[in-house]
């Protein structure tokens, strides 16, 4: 699926933040960015953790190579999802931390 991200939302509006815990980050940007795809939010609130994570991972990395400035939470998220994918587990992410 391709997900056109607003003009003017950038990856740090997420204020993404990682911890042993898991990560937070804004829900702000994901609702512009379902609107602007005509997406429901509940996909990523809702649906499976997968989904939220995949669209972080992916944003992150059209943002690095688009020349986006390195973030060190979605780096230690990158590095949790690929030890995660290579032992088969699922994600650990909690929800947005502003709902």
């Amino acid at each position: 699926m391709k997900i056109e991200i607003p003009d003017g939302v950038e990856f740090g509006d997420l204020k993404l933040a990682y911890s042993g815990d898991g990560v937070t980050f804004e829900w702000g940007p994901v609702a512009l960015i379902c609107e602007k795809n005509g997406l429901s939010i509940d996909i990523f609130r809702h649906g499976p953790e997968d989904n939220i994570c995949g669209l972080l991972s992916a944003w992150y990395s059209a943002h690095r190579e688009s020349g986006g400035a390195c973030d060190s939470a979605a780096e230690a998220l990158l590095v949790e999802v690929f030890a995660e994918d290579a032992s088969e587990q699922k994600f650990t992410i909690m929800r947005g931390a502003h709902d």
